[in-house]
């Protein structure tokens, strides 16, 4: 089993289109890439902020179905996903433990 985590997301903004809605997102404005440096990383933002479509595109770019359920089981009614994960690379590592000493 793959214990690899993800730990960023690199952007290469060649693959949307000009006139894609990703490019109107304020939020991915001059975004190059994302670390997740903690074990639990949260998405806050204001409604139509990018939220989601970030989520989604990670998501997709990781090999899961836009629309749910398991690696293993995919199924597809309409593709509603957004180009963003065409646009995506995740970087993927292990974690190291941190150990701190108190004295």
């Amino acid at each position: 089993m793959n214990q690899q985590f993800i730990q960023g997301v690199i952007f290469d903004w060649n693959h949307i289109d000009k006139n894609s809605y990703i490019n109107e997102i304020e939020a991915f404005c001059g975004i190059e890439k994302i670390d997740f440096s903690n074990a639990i990383t949260f998405f806050v933002g204001e409604n139509g902020s990018g939220k989601s479509t970030l989520l989604e595109a990670v998501a997709v770019a990781h090999g899961f179905n836009p629309e749910g359920g398991t690696k293993n089981y995919s199924f597809s009614t309409h593709d509603t996903h957004s180009e963003l994960c065409d646009a995506i690379r995740i970087v993927k590592g292990y974690r190291k433990e941190k150990w701190t000493v108190s004295v």
